[in-house]
């Protein structure tokens, strides 16, 4: 199953009424909202679940053979889990 339906199922059991985000719903990264690009995210029930998805990224985190956005990917992932 896709990563996006699999989160919003995730989203559902979480309370979520509404319907699944279009993937033209994701917020692009842009440096100042707290990711770059080339990461999108898409968030339910204010922020309880939310996916990161990276833009031509595969399971290892690299984007064409480049690991370069694996170390923000992993900070994305721990502010999420332990926030401050």
């Amino acid at each position: 199953m896709p990563c996006q339906e699999s989160i919003y199922r995730f989203a559902q059991v979480m309370g979520e009424i509404g319907p699944q985000l279009a993937d033209s719903a994701g917020i692009p990264g842009n440096g100042t909202n707290g990711y770059s690009a080339p990461f999108v995210k898409y968030s339910y029930g204010n922020g309880q679940v939310v996916h990161y998805k990276l833009i031509g990224g595969d399971h290892g985190l690299r984007v064409s053979g480049n690991n370069a956005y694996a170390s923000e990917a992993n900070q994305l992932m721990a502010d999420f889990l332990l926030p401050q």
